[in-house]
């Protein structure tokens, strides 16, 4: 649900407290700004939220990807601990044996 900014400056989304994407705003039209209202000469956290959003997207499917395909190669997974019954070291470099 969207209102008026108390501060008047467009559309506020109540569950983010940002405004919204207006792709017929002026600026849009003239090719000179963002839909929040901003021109590109100016620095837009709307935009830069959005591209956070989508960059944190991609590196999920991403991480996705290659998580599946080393497994089909049937390399290690990188994080995972030596199976249980082995030796491994821990992070003060003591040897330990698993139970």
């Amino acid at each position: 649900m969207t209102t008026d900014s108390p501060a008047g400056n467009g559309p506020v989304d109540r569950n983010v407290g940002r405004r919204e994407h207006d792709p017929n705003h002026p600026y849009v039209r003239k090719l000179v700004g963002c839909g929040h209202g901003r021109l590109f000469s100016e620095p837009c956290t709307d935009c830069e939220i959005v591209g956070l959003h989508e960059q944190y997207r991609n590196a999920i499917l991403t991480v996705q990807i290659v998580r599946d395909r080393l497994r089909v190669l049937g390399a290690p997974l990188p994080g995972r601990l030596a199976p249980a019954g082995r030796s491994r070291r821990s992070r003060t470099g003591h040897t330990s044996t698993a139970a």
